[in-house]
């Protein structure tokens, strides 16, 4: 009785040790760690990061202007978004097939917002038009660039209504009797790029369809009807062509995840001819809260369980031109708000390159200064995400365990590559804190550090090696982690 007695006392000691092992740690509590359960799983990254070419390009692209380190200044804007090693490594580049066919009498607030159509006046293909947005593309395929997404904020407008690239009362601007022109026009064009061995993965004939669009760029409104009626007529299109059989096809480019979309993806899921290409809505993140975000996708859930997310467009919808830390924190979570409510399976951004006094690039370039290419610390946040997180990664659980009392203001996301490495985003508006790891698979034995903050740390590495008991986190950043096994 006596030895039953003291086996289970010693039991009890060894299961009050060993709870107590897993909150004490080097002398002190474990109040701040964070636990990962790599076998819960959410999305895959199906097609990675990217960025659009819209408007920059058909003009940048002819540009013949080097940089201070002597650069042709359309090599470094390339390599900077498509470069796996001195740039972002982006992997998708949205190509934007313009409306400017005839002499367009409409209002553009800036130039670079209409861009000339392959299309001709007499109905024919110049396929030498855009030969500057056609360069840029050529090079963001030569630094790294594998996903190319053809789109249309506008019909060619020898199509439309009112012989512009936007609408004169709001309503939609492309007249029935042009569906079938307009995807003919289209779907050849997509040809002739897949024949000369552009990667097309995906065509987007239309762009945010619930704005009026009566001007300041190309755009064209649709109402659910006939944005269900265009794309019925799409669709046939491109079954009808066997090159273009495989490719996805973009629905719809949502301008906002709230508001309409409801009323849009419900008369889109309600045709028997878009439902089988309706496995993806694709939305841009604009306007939307967080709780708008998560309303959604448990609409999703509950009334369309198949359908996935992508995330296919968002900047800052603010005035200026602040290359510092809080427009890089604005991206971070936009992206990481994106990535965990949205289980989005790609992200996006707007412009790549700007010229504007707008948060709206990840470079910024002067129309009257060629040579003057400048980088904000946007840049470097995106790249937290685009240049760790490898197309096919696998979001994984991970959650934070902190001190309440210390009022920390920090989050996270993780991911595991194809590769196998284990990948943490976090943003970090507070103090610097120090995090046990917890639940890291055996093996794991290696760990790089990335920063992006405003003391000069612009994404590269500022710690590394072996030991992944800790890591700790710097203060007003967004920091990223990548745990390895030893190799």
């Amino acid at each position: 009785m006596k030895l039953q007695k003291l086996i289970v006392m010693l039991m009890t000691a060894v299961t009050v040790i060993t709870m107590l092992s897993g909150l004490y740690y080097g002398g002190h509590f474990m109040q701040n760690k964070i636990t990962y359960d790599i076998d819960t799983k959410y999305q895959t990254l199906e097609e990675g990061f990217g960025a659009s070419g819209c408007w920059w390009s058909p003009d940048v692209g002819g540009w013949n202007a080097v940089t201070e380190d002597g650069e042709d200044i359309r090599e470094a804007i390339a390599r900077l978004l498509y470069d796996k090693r001195t740039g972002l490594g982006m992997s998708v580049y949205r190509y934007n097939l313009g409306a400017a066919v005839t002499p367009d009498e409409g209002y553009y607030s800036h130039y670079w917002r209409t861009v000339e159509s392959f299309l001709t006046e007499d109905a024919s293909y110049d396929f030498t038009r855009d030969a500057s947005g056609r360069y840029m593309l050529d090079l963001a395929l030569k630094y790294g660039a594998s996903e190319v997404v053809l789109f249309a904020n506008s019909p060619p407008n020898s199509l439309t209504k009112n012989g512009k690239g936007h609408s004169s009362d709001g309503k939609c601007n492309l007249p029935r009797e042009n569906y079938q022109a307009y995807a003919k026009y289209f779907c050849d064009v997509a040809e002739h790029f897949i024949d000369s061995g552009v990667p097309v993965i995906a065509l987007s004939p239309v762009n945010e369809p619930e704005w009026e669009w009566k001007g300041g760029q190309e755009g064209c409104h649709y109402e659910p009807n006939e944005l269900v009626a265009f794309y019925e007529v799409f669709i046939k299109e491109m079954e009808s062509r066997e090159s273009l059989k495989s490719l996805k096809l973009s629905i719809y480019e949502s301008g906002v995840v709230a508001g309409r979309i409801y009323e849009y993806l419900d008369a889109l899921m309600g045709s028997e001819i878009i439902k089988p290409y309706l496995t993806h809505i694709d939305a841009h993140s604009y306007w939307a809260t967080i709780h708008e975000k998560a309303a959604f996708k448990q609409y999703i859930e509950e009334k369309y369980p198949e359908l996935k997310v992508s995330m296919t467009e968002w900047c800052q919808m603010q005035n200026g031109r602040d290359s510092g830390l809080n427009p890089a924190f604005s991206i971070a979570h936009v992206v990481m708000d994106d990535l965990v409510t949205l289980d989005a399976t790609t992200w996006q951004y707007w412009l790549a390159v700007s010229c504007y006094h707008y948060e709206d690039g990840l470079l910024y370039v002067s129309v009257e200064d060629k040579d003057n290419l400048q980088i904000p610390l946007r840049y470097y946040a995106y790249g937290q995400f685009t240049k760790h997180i490898e197309k096919g990664a696998v979001r994984i659980k991970s959650e934070l365990t902190l001190d309440e009392e210390e009022g920390y203001q920090i989050r996270q996301c993780s991911f595991q590559n194809p590769n196998g490495d284990i990948v943490t985003v976090y943003i970090n508006k507070g103090e610097e804190v120090e995090l046990f790891n917890m639940g890291l698979p055996r093996g794991y034995s290696n760990y790089n550090l990335y920063v992006t903050d405003a003391m000069g740390n612009n994404g590269q590495s500022v710690k590394g090696g072996k030991g992944v008991d800790t890591i700790t986190i710097p203060k007003e950043s967004i920091a990223t982690v990548v745990y390895s096994k030893s190799r």
